[in-house]
């Protein structure tokens, strides 16, 4: 009790990864839809998901579907939080500030 398999832990992962290029696709189509050209790395990202999870309504009916909820959720493991971000790293890359 209280601990995740290695398989659920890696299915999360994975679901988390989705949901990731998800809101990488959004953003690129917003981005071109405004004429801009941005590189996207794994901090824009989460930054746009965690937006989006606070603008969502728990109360709401059906918010349990929304992506952006289920990803913060999952990122409050931290075994998932880790292999998210060593994934998202890989992925995207984090821009030099």
């Amino acid at each position: 009790p209280g601990t995740l398999s290695a398989t659920t832990t890696a299915k999360l992962i994975v679901y988390c990864l989705r949901i990731m290029e998800a809101e990488h696709e959004i953003l690129q189509a917003d981005w071109v839809s405004s004429l801009r050209r941005i590189r996207t790395d794994a901090q824009d990202l989460v930054n746009s998901l965690s937006a989006r999870s606070g603008r969502a309504d728990p109360a709401k009916a059906g918010s349990e579907l929304d992506h952006s909820l289920q990803f913060c959720a999952a990122l409050h493991n931290p075994v998932i939080r880790k292999g998210v971000n060593n994934a998202a790293i890989n992925r995207w890359g984090l821009l030099e500030a």
